[in-house]
């Protein structure tokens, strides 16, 4: 399962790949409990703002299943806000 919040992304992405893809929005996600083994986060969070980084932390922590792993990585380094 992939996920974007642009809508032109999400459709090149679902034609590129044949997966499904959801769109949604990291400030408000609404992901299901406990239903992926992984989330790979690869250079996204950072376009959050700071104060939405707990929340969105929070969501994916919810989605994962127990032992599950969360992958970030962030392409702008530590203590920039960028937003």
């Amino acid at each position: 399962v992939g996920l974007d919040g642009v809508p032109a992304f999400c459709r090149m992405s679902r034609e590129a790949s044949g997966c499904e893809v959801w769109e949604q929005d990291l400030c408000a996600l609404d992901l299901p409990a406990e239903r992926f083994d992984g989330i790979f986060c690869n250079a996204c969070l950072f376009h959050l703002p700071r104060a939405a980084l707990p929340g969105a932390l929070a969501s994916l922590r919810h989605a994962l299943r127990p032992h599950g792993v969360l992958f970030v990585s962030n392409a702008h380094g530590f203590g920039q806000d960028k937003e």
